[in-house]
């Protein structure tokens, strides 16, 4: 767990840390290795807001011109796009969450329990069972490997997307309702007119680490496998009015008050309370 900063101390640190990885982002970060050092970690910290991605976004362009950052700046903004996309169609969400309660109620215990041995590194499947085992222990899986799984998952073993980003959502550190749900959809086919996304057994190959694939003995996704591709279609769900926004501005507190702190926002330093002080 020493691998993903808890704290606001922790995450500045690491991002200096990181700091002059930058460079080399673009050109290492698709590659899945012991210990995840090539990309940032930052994750967590992001979501929950212990370091903004105003201070991230800062910190980059001091060091480095815009060009050497770009990559790593366009992963750390991706995360807002997402929460945007979906504040502005609310009924995405809810869809998710009514489909993920009807499937538990109506999946035949067969498939129910094909689900369970998947999600818990069970299936059989070689590396792709070394990845579930990997997000069970430790909270976290590199991104491209998230795709192989949710890939394997939809297209490979014929599962609900829906139980699917769920489970993410239950076991990732940085889980976001967002970027998960959006993710999911967009590996399903149902995000992105025409885009559907299916794991291979070569890509998979040359981004992984031999000793990372060594660990399960076979891939668990074969080009030749028959892919049992989830049939679902590109959905273009309309959007809405987003919702008016608190104002940044502090009422005057003239009364006793309350500050309630939440797991969408950590950071008291960056807010407009960052100078007020307990009284009693």
């Amino acid at each position: 767990m020493e691998s993903f900063p808890s704290t606001r101390a922790e995450a500045l640190a690491r991002l200096e840390h990181f700091l002059p990885e930058i460079p080399k982002y673009a050109r290492h970060r698709n590659f899945v290795q012991p210990g995840h050092d090539n990309v940032s970690r930052l994750s967590a910290a992001i979501r929950h807001r212990l370091v903004t991605e105003e201070e991230v976004v800062a910190a980059v362009l001091e060091k480095h011109p815009f060009a050497a950052g770009e990559k790593f700046l366009q992963e750390v903004l991706w995360r807002g796009y997402w929460k945007a996309w979906l504040e502005a169609r609310p009924q995405v969400w809810t869809q998710y969450l009514e489909a993920c309660r009807r499937l538990e109620n109506n999946l035949t215990e067969p498939v129910l329990k094909k689900i369970r041995e998947v999600a818990v590194g069970k299936s059989g499947a070689g590396f792709m069972d070394v990845l579930a085992r990997e997000l069970m222990a430790t909270g976290y899986l590199h991104n491209h490997a998230r795709m192989w799984w949710a890939s394997f998952w939809i297209h490979h073993r014929g599962l609900p997307w829906e139980l699917g980003a769920r489970h993410f959502f239950e076991h990732l550190l940085d889980a976001d309702p967002a970027s998960n749900t959006l993710s999911w959809r967009w590996v399903a086919g149902l995000q992105t007119r025409g885009k559907a996304y299916v794991a291979n057994a070569g890509n998979i190959r040359k981004f992984t680490e031999p000793c990372l694939l060594a660990l399960s003995g076979d891939i668990g996704i074969e080009d030749a496998h028959p892919i049992q591709k989830a049939a679902l279609q590109y959905q273009e769900p309309p959007a809405v009015n987003p919702p008016q926004h608190l104002s940044a501005e502090l009422p005057s507190l003239s009364e006793p008050a309350a500050l309630i702190l939440h797991d969408e926002d950590m950071t008291l330093e960056t807010s407009p309370a960052k100078n007020l002080r307990p009284t009693r």
